[in-house]
């Protein structure tokens, strides 16, 4: 479900518009208490009315189990005859209160006892039916019961029309949520801008809506929007009730949500803290809205690897949910899932296990093991077990995952075909290939059907077939013993499409799991030529004399509509690693950001005043480029493009740097036979025809049913190793989860993570293919896979070998 600030107010209607906490700004509706009028003294009952009273007040401060008690001691009071619709007003409370401490099932059962009350005593024409009705049909939709809660949605809608209730905007924006919530983005925003225009004449109304609009334009990466109509809603509620209000923190931590989404966690960490500051003071410290904002800091720091701070916030939030909400409770499981991967990334596998098989617990008795939810935990809960050896356990998991993923989600979607994927990686730690090659097939099938899968198959059959032609003589790696290391345990924390600050919501977008220290699966090596190969364990090393580097990244272009977000950072990011962990000298390495760019400037560095006059025979040289790709339909001579700072998109051949001649001019211009290249810059797509950019978190010149740069056409001479971050036929993508591309990142904190200084970019490069997949298909249900592309000699290149000259 969409995440959204945990606004509640109160007006003098007979509904009042009752946000939950934490959950979304779907709205139950809390019936309001009966005024003393209103009853005959036959059924007036004053106890009644004041546990009543104190339930509805236990609500607003957050005191759930102490709401609880109340309403189910003033159902008792409404035992009389003729007392049974102020039974069904107490039972809705009820419902309301179990809700809020996340047990689900038994506020479903509450409200159906009330639904069936107020149509016996009332009808099923009244503004309570709908009321209750609606509630009913939240409590289906947080169990992915979304056939029949639309159905409920659309019959409260039709009664509110039919009564004249003010609360149309309401059950708008509820069905948009429930819409919102299937990925049915169309429909979603249609009901949200209709609920906008019954909700102008109520400005918190107003800001409610554009608040729960914001959360669907963060999850289709319209994130200009998205902030936009956040930025309306916070100003709307700060104007009315002033900035330290919780309404207005509410606002405020969802803003900060859209700039975490997007890596921008310079804007969004003040933004979030100035939430939490405000909360604190206007609902107090030990309130579940305080929580929801802790753990939404938590999952920021467990993001950029603050692994400390992450679980000195989430042990508060747990703590308070404890106190507040109960200690089973979905809330509780949700900051226990977080705890688990917190152990997981301190190698604490076992207390991980411990912790994780506790909110599955939760998970399965509360919502049921079909619940989408219960799926995700299984996942994650399988990965700790597999990381121990316990492969029987994690297996049993996995297929259950499996299964319920296929039922809620789809057979065909891509949370399954990460599922599998993971059962691939269980079936190979426990040696049995064929079991795995089976995953592997169904998963591939899947990401065949998905956007940049559709030349997935052919390119694995190439691959598969290559690979038996690859023969690499590892002993002769010339700085250390022929033993590798495996490429170390990287997690990926990185939180669902949405992030979870709702804590019962079921994901539409596939959900975080973190990987394992799984052997990687066997990297895409293309030889140049036949006899490439063949030769390789014949070349006598030599060592590395020195190491050069030409880093280069452009985020602002002189045409900036051109302008991507993170290309820049990853230049920057890669060019520190090479300095600080891949033991490159800073004299040997020359950044190029944004307008030092340019095509004059790149091409004299590379083939003319710097690199040609300084490279040795015996050097090794690294060529990293972040930018543009321009697919070859762009160009009359078929040609593919890098865009460099000065660019222009209609004039590629006197503006860019042509791939056809790039790679060549390298091999003749510099003396050195070791050249790595790193591309994140092969992109496709589709958008208009004239070339536009489509900054959404795809990088590249797109044209109409175009194809980008294909790898496998550029020109290698001996010695040289090209690693793009896509397929020919894919778009690369920036993260949604932090500051970087995917396939930068990932590049860099696999060698990072290298301290022993044995992964080879063969060997890295098997775990990057992986992670990049899997982040891409987790966040994005599409397809991103790198490729590498050699015509190396010897033995594999070490990007953090010692020089010789050192």
């Amino acid at each position: 479900m969409k995440s959204s600030a945990e606004i509640k107010r109160r007006n003098a209607t007979k509904l009042t518009l009752s946000l939950f906490l934490g959950l979304s700004l779907a709205s139950p509706l809390a019936l309001l208490q009966p005024a003393a009028a209103q009853f005959a003294p036959n059924n007036f009952n004053l106890s009644g009315m004041l546990n009543f009273k104190n339930g509805n007040d236990c609500t607003d401060k957050g005191n759930y189990a102490q709401a609880r008690q109340c309403f189910e001691s003033a159902i008792k009071d409404f035992q009389s005859p003729g007392m049974e619709f102020q039974k069904a007003k107490a039972i809705n409370g009820l419902g309301i209160a179990l809700w809020r401490m996340g047990l689900i099932k038994q506020a479903e059962s509450r409200f159906r006892e009330a639904l069936a009350l107020t149509e016996q005593f009332k009808g099923k024409t009244c503004q309570e039916y709908a009321a209750t009705q609606n509630n009913l049909a939240l409590m289906l939709q947080l169990q992915g019961k979304f056939e029949e809660s639309e159905t409920l949605f659309r019959n409260s809608l039709a009664l509110c029309e039919a009564t004249g209730s003010q609360n149309k905007a309401d059950y708008l924006t509820n069905l948009a949520g429930l819409f919102q919530d299937q990925g049915k983005f169309d429909d979603s925003e249609k009901y949200y801008k209709e609920a906008l225009k019954y909700g102008q004449n109520d400005r918190v109304q107003e800001a409610i809506t554009l608040n729960d609009l914001g959360t669907l334009y963060r999850d289709m990466d319209r994130y200009a929007e998205a902030e936009q109509v956040a930025m309306r809603a916070t100003d709307i509620l700060t104007a009315q009730y002033g900035s330290n209000h919780s309404f207005s923190a509410a606002a405020m931590a969802n803003l900060g949500q859209i700039y975490a989404r997007q890596g921008r966690y310079d804007q969004a960490l003040p933004i979030m803290k100035e939430a939490l500051t405000a909360k604190e003071a206007s609902v107090g410290p030990d309130h579940p809205m305080v929580a929801t904002s802790l753990v939404g800091l938590a999952e920021i720091a467990l993001q950029q690897g603050q692994l400390d701070s992450a679980e000195t916030l989430l042990e508060r939030a747990l703590s308070i949910r404890k106190d507040k909400l109960g200690v089973e409770t979905p809330d509780t499981a949700q900051v226990l899932e977080l705890m688990g991967q917190v152990k997981m990334r301190r190698g604490a596998k076992s207390d991980a296990q411990r912790i994780l098989q506790k909110a599955l617990d939760i998970r399965e008795n509360l919502l049921g093991s079909d619940n989408a939810l219960t799926a995700k935990t299984k996942v994650l809960l399988a990965e700790a077990l597999t990381a121990q050896s316990s492969f029987d356990q994690a297996e049993k998991l996995l297929k259950q995952a499996i299964e319920q993923d296929s039922q809620s989600m789809g057979q065909d979607s891509a949370r399954v075909a990460m599922d599998l994927d993971q059962l691939a990686l269980l079936y190979k730690a426990m040696n049995r290939p064929a079991d795995a090659k089976q995953a592997s097939d169904r998963s591939l099938a899947i990401k065949a059907k998905l956007p940049g899968g559709a030349r997935l198959k052919q390119r694995q059959k190439l691959t598969d077939i290559e690979n038996l032609d690859t023969s690499l003589d590892l002993s002769q790696v010339p700085t250390s013993s022929p033993a590798l290391t495996t490429p170390p345990t990287i997690p990926n924390t990185t939180p669902t499409t949405r992030p979870t600050v709702t804590p019962n919501a079921i994901p539409t977008t596939p959900p975080t799991t973190t990987s394992t220290a799984i052997p990687a699966s066997t990297p895409t090596a293309i030889q140049a030529t036949p006899s490439t190969a063949s030769a390789a364990g014949q070349v006598k090393p030599r060592p590395v004399r020195e190491k050069w580097a030409l880093v280069i990244g452009i985020s602002n272009f002189k045409d900036s509509a051109l302008n991507l977000k993170y290309s820049a950072k990853d230049a920057r990011d890669f060019h520190d690693y090479l300095i600080k962990r891949g033991n490159f000298k800073p004299e040997n390495t020359k950044l190029l950001i944004d307008e030092e760019a340019t095509r004059e400037n790149i091409l004299e560095l590379l083939g003319d005043s710097w690199l040609p006059k300084v490279v040795q025979p015996d050097d090794l040289v690294v060529i990293y480029i972040s930018s543009h790709g321009s697919p070859s339909e762009l160009d009359v001579g078929g040609d593919n493009f890098l865009v460099v700072y000065d660019t222009k998109p209609t004039s590629l051949f006197t503006s860019g740097i042509s791939m056809k001649h790039l790679m060549p001019t390298i091999k003749e211009r510099l003396k050195s036979d070791r050249v790595l290249c790193v591309f994140d810059a092969c992109h496709s797509g589709a958008t208009n025809e004239k070339a536009t950019i489509d900054n959404g978190g795809a990088k590249g010149l797109f044209y109409k049913n175009a194809d980008n740069f294909d790898s496998q056409q550029l020109t290698q001479g001996t010695g040289q190793m090209v690693i793009c971050s896509s397929a020919p036929d894919q778009v690369s993508w920036e993260s949604k989860q932090y500051a970087n591309g995917v396939f930068t990142r990932q590049l860099i904190d696999i060698l990072a993570n290298d301290n022993a200084g044995m992964t080879t970019i063969r060997k890295a490069f098997g775990r990057l293919k992986e992670n990049v997949q899997a982040e891409v298909l987790r966040d994005r249900g599409r397809v991103q896979t790198p490729e590498l592309k050699s015509a190396w000699n010897g033995a594999d290149l070490n990007l953090s070998i010692a020089t010789a000259s050192k």
